[in-house]
């Protein structure tokens, strides 16, 4: 079905635009003089509310029954920020106000600060306007579109301080908006700067662009240390100037030696403690550790071998999970890890929630330097992500999805452990074997922790393994943070760009250049003279309309 259109219906006026339809004159302009925020504006410039330079359309609140699967498109708030969101579309009439044509300016009005507000020129479809977003409907030969869309989001934190509404969703009124004052150069300058700011930010963009690819090469260059560290590739200079050093499979077998003799002291404790004897062959009961299948795991160097977590792991101890608050714990306050406390490399205490009035911890594990924490529950790419704790936090407790993992030796190296736990052989064992439908939160058993295939170096070279995976992660960190300051400082390179463009710093003024004032005088003529010929046609319309009634 084509869309039909249908009368636009008619608009009521804002004070402005009442002035200048009576022909009356509206002061709004100071030249060469202050803007609204007491900055100096240039010679030749004016402050001029928003209303002012412009009309505003609000666009329809279309109902999710009219939404379909063809017609026109529906621009919605999010069709702005992201050019690949999905559209609804619209297969009725409607009204041209409504409609929007490629390159038209757009001002979403409403939403989150920080994502929502701001201009827009359309550079989609043709498409019909949603409620929360203004038309800006500009003449061309007078003010240019792009200096608009730059000057009105200039003012976007003025904006959004003006803004009704609680902290997730706030909305700035048509008043408010006509009401807040922009600067106002001369045409030929709007031009100028608008060429000046967008060469600057081509390159900002270009940086941007640069510094988003590094990004992802840090996380490569992290998990291909990691897979040449535990195939020993990473230490093979090591093993060369220390050749005679004792093998992984000796320790191997003094760790489950030192395991059954715990097992078998642990069941004699219980029996003496019931006053009874132990029955014959009782150490028959021991579970011993069942063989890796090595026929799909790589091949590893001399002095290694493979064995399961649960050889390195004797026991978890888990948490729980009570209703909390939705604030981080005080001071003073006790509080319950979340998931993302352990899923981002380090331990992160600030992810928790507070316990209610009266919760306290008891007996439920709290995170102790050294520990080892691992996440049973997360998405697929993320559960069984592993961190150690490097100091004692005894106000916070482990939640039910959060396990900690008590080593089978004191020998063990507990770095080692950690990125042996994050380890390609480990990793895929746990996304392969991770259970739940859902993708986006799945569950890892303690029994499929322990049966996990790791790479096991003899003892010695655990340290130098972990000592160079230290070493290189902290590398990695550094180059993270630096990036994030790189981009924190381009952000404020084009806060900067804007801030001298408004004040007129960022191109030099031309004395030949028509003043702002001259400017400003001829978009008032132009809208008291459309505003005049649109009140004749109501005028008109409404007598043929009382004509035909009669």
């Amino acid at each position: 079905m084509i869309a039909k259109k249908q009368s636009p219906a008619k608009q009521k006026q804002t004070p402005t635009q009442d002035k200048l339809s009576r022909g009356e004159s509206v002061e709004v302009a100071r030249s060469g003089g202050e803007s609204a925020s007491g900055e100096a504006l240039p010679e030749g410039w004016a402050d001029v509310p928003i209303g002012d330079l412009c009309d505003l359309v609000n666009g329809r609140a279309f109902k999710p029954k009219e939404w379909s699967e063809t017609g026109l498109p529906i621009i919605r708030i999010q069709n702005l920020n992201k050019a690949e969101a999905k559209y609804n579309h619209f297969d009725g009439e409607y009204a041209d106000k409504h409609l929007v044509r490629p390159g038209e300016l757009l001002f979403a009005w409403s939403g989150t600060p920080g994502t929502s507000f701001g201009a827009h020129i359309w550079n989609g479809p043709k498409a019909l306007l949603n409620q929360h977003i203004f038309r800006v409907l500009i003449d061309e030969d007078d003010l240019n579109m792009t200096f608009f869309r730059f000057a009105i989001n200039h003012k976007l934190e003025e904006l959004i301080g003006k803004a009704h509404g609680g902290v997730g969703l706030r909305h700035v009124t048509k008043g408010k908006f006509e009401a807040t004052q922009v600067p106002l150069p001369p045409l030929a300058e709007q031009s100028r700067i608008v060429s000046a700011i967008e060469s600057l930010q081509e390159r900002s963009s270009r940086a941007r662009f640069l510094l988003s690819e590094v990004g992802p090469l840090i996380g490569q260059l992290r998990q291909s240390v990691l897979r040449d560290a535990f195939s020993g590739k990473l230490t093979a200079d090591w093993r060369e100037a220390n050749p005679n050093v004792e093998p992984a499979f000796k320790l191997l077998s003094r760790i489950r030696t030192e395991r059954r003799e715990r097992w078998e002291a642990e069941q004699l404790a219980k029996y003496e403690a019931k006053g009874k004897q132990p029955p014959k062959n009782w150490q028959d009961k021991y579970k011993e550790p069942e063989p890796v299948d090595e026929s799909e795991l790589p091949e590893l160097p001399d002095g290694w071998c493979w064995c399961q977590v649960g050889d390195l792991i004797e026991s978890f101890d888990a948490g729980r999970s009570p209703t909390a608050l939705s604030h981080p714990a005080r001071d003073g306050e006790y509080g319950v890890l979340k998931v993302s406390a352990v899923t981002w490399r380090e331990f992160d205490p600030n992810a928790n929630k507070a316990l209610k009035d009266g919760d306290e911890i008891g007996d439920t594990p709290t995170p102790r330097k050294g520990d080892l924490l691992i996440s049973r529950a997360n998405t697929v790419e993320l559960i069984g992500a592993v961190v150690l704790v490097k100091a004692d936090y005894p106000n916070l407790m482990l939640s039910d999805k959060t396990l900690r993992m008590n080593p089978a030796s004191k020998e063990l190296v507990p770095e080692y452990l950690l990125y042996g736990l994050r380890s390609e052989s480990v990793r895929k064992f746990f996304e392969d074997n991770a259970t739940g439908t859902s993708n986006s939160m799945r569950n890892l058993s303690q029994g499929k922790i322990l049966d996990a295939p790791i790479a096991l170096a003899p003892l010695a070279e655990q340290q130098a393994v972990a000592d160079l995976l230290v070493t290189n992660d902290e590398a990695c960190t550094s180059v993270a943070s630096g990036l994030a300051s790189m981009e924190s400082s381009l952000t404020q390179l084009d806060q900067s760009i804007l801030s001298k463009a408004f004040r007129g710093e960022l191109v030099p003024q031309d004395p030949r250049d028509e003043p702002a004032s001259e400017l400003l005088a001829r978009i008032r003529a132009k809208r008291v003279a459309n505003s005049a010929k649109n009140t004749s046609k109501k005028k008109k319309a409404t007598t043929a309309k009382a004509a035909s009634n009669a």
